[in-house]
């Protein structure tokens, strides 16, 4: 809200106080009789070694209730508990709070003892009409008191809404991240489990292979942990600041004292706007985990070691031709597939591909862990992947993960890139001959590696349990080419 037009306005002169009693004989008495911390006069005054009074409940505030304490003034030591009270000092401020009329703090000027009239719209303060025509207050804008109170009062109740609605935001994230704590654990206990049973397989000479493999996963998921932590406590920390605020503009606007509200409004009203701001969604760390310590087929992964060790059992997979698109022909054994230049004649299908240069799995897959290698050699643009049952033929869908289909993509020979919304490029360190698939419907997890070294591309996440089956389009950019299923 804009704040209204305001300019200096003549004010009624102020009007004459009484003089208070004894007024000139104990001002500058009263000064002294102050608390140098509280800047109040001072109650239950005791006296220091050093000679300096403080009241009692200050003293022992600034010493946070040690048993050594110092003078806030000289800094000279003192034992706690052991500075006598003045009953000199006590009996001259009981004298001087009787004998002196002091002006209200609430709607008094402490400068001028004038009546606080008028609102610094500049400065964000009540001030009297000598403050007005002061230097630092030259070309200032000012506002009466009760035009003011409502103009500001209008201010901070526009900012409950959208406060509020950050508050839930903020309560929200935590939750979220809580979710994804409890997820990280579950697939850790997985993970564990999963792995002891595959090295129970190996011989005694893999004993060494499997504790550093169990040490590296360990030590990464631990840091993984510490960073979801440390952003579960931010985002407590993010919601405990809005909660507070909003709470003290609640409690600011049922304020019933004009001055009191109006004191620090301006100050009041920048914490809102602030904390406003404050919570803003930040990506979970989850997929930056499953990128980097995503759980593979590690039988696989050993295997390209220790070959003589174990023998893994590929997923035997093969192409259905009645999906395949009429400008691709299916080797009779049906595990690769070629581009043809001229379209083939095919019987009409539902399920078969119409715009799209792609083919389906035979068979699809919502339970178990498989993997399968594609020889991607000879072709130099291609889409490899998954598609769920009734999304994966529908060719007029984007490939995205939105519409069932999680792919890799290699563009131009040597662009690989996750096919999200928006997809991303992928760092490759060296171009791979043969593409490993993994997929691991119990953790709903698909996988892409670097068959020739087992380094992982890239890891997708899903949450449905729909039937998937394996998706294959050897001439993604329109380029002759051909993928072959290696058994």
């Amino acid at each position: 809200m804009a704040a209204p037009s305001c300019k200096k306005i003549k004010v009624m002169e102020p009007e004459v106080l009484t003089k208070p009693r004894n007024s000139d004989a104990h001002g500058d008495f009263a000064e002294e009789l102050t608390c140098s911390v509280c800047l109040e006069l001072f109650e239950e005054p005791v006296l220091l070694p050093c000679g300096h009074c403080f009241c009692q409940t200050c003293i022992v505030g600034t010493t946070k209730h040690k048993l050594i304490g110092s003078c806030p003034i000289c800094s000279t030591k003192f034992i706690q508990g052991t500075c006598p009270p003045s009953k000199t000092l006590t009996n001259l401020v009981a004298r001087v709070k009787r004998d002196i009329v002091l002006p209200s703090i609430n709607d008094h000027c402490k400068d001028h003892q004038e009546k606080l009239k008028l609102f610094c719209v500049d400065d964000g303060v009540l001030v009297c009409v000598i403050c007005r025509d002061a230097p630092k207050h030259s070309s200032h804008r000012f506002l009466p008191v009760q035009d003011a109170l409502s103009f500001y009062k209008d201010q901070l109740q526009a900012t409950l809404k959208p406060l509020a609605l950050t508050l839930k935001k903020s309560h929200d994230l935590e939750k979220e991240q809580e979710k994804t704590m409890r997820l990280h654990m579950r697939d850790s206990f997985d993970a564990r489990s999963s792995i002891t049973s595959v090295f129970e397989k190996l011989c005694q000479t893999l004993k060494v292979q499997k504790k550093e493999t169990l040490v590296k996963m360990f030590t990464e998921r631990i840091v993984a942990q510490k960073e979801m932590e440390e952003r579960l406590a931010k985002l407590k920390e993010d919601w405990w600041m809005v909660h507070k605020t909003l709470d003290a503009a609640q409690s600011r606007l049922k304020e019933a004292d004009p001055f009191e509200f109006l004191k620090g409004i301006k100050s009041c009203l920048d914490q809102c706007t602030e904390q406003h701001t404050r919570c803003i969604p930040v990506p979970g760390i989850s997929e930056n985990l499953y990128q980097q310590t995503s759980r593979g087929p590690i039988e696989y992964t050993i295997w390209r070691e220790f070959r003589s060790a174990i023998s893994p059992v590929f997923s035997r997979l093969t192409l259905d031709p009645e999906t395949a698109h009429n400008n691709l022909v299916v080797s009779e054994d049906r595990t690769s597939v070629c581009y043809s230049s001229t379209p083939l004649s095919k019987p009409a299908h539902p399920k078969r591909f119409m715009k799209v240069l792609a083919v389906l799995g035979s068979e699809g897959f919502n339970s178990g862990r498989q993997y399968w290698v594609v020889d991607v050699q000879k072709s130099s643009a291609w889409i490899i992947g998954v598609a769920e049952e009734t999304t994966g033929w529908n060719d007029h869908l984007p490939i995205i993960p939105e519409n069932g289909l999680l792919a890799l993509q290699l563009k131009g020979g040597d662009t690989y890139e996750a096919l999200e919304n928006p997809s991303r490029v992928l760092s490759v360190a060296s171009k791979p001959h043969m593409i490993g698939v993994y997929l691991d419907s119990e953790q709903a997890l698909l996988s892409f590696y670097n068959d020739d070294d087992m380094c992982l591309l890239h890891s997708f996440r899903f949450s449905t349990s729909a039937i998937r089956f394996p998706y294959f389009n050897p001439c993604a950019e329109g380029s002759p080419g051909s993928l072959t299923i290696r058994h």
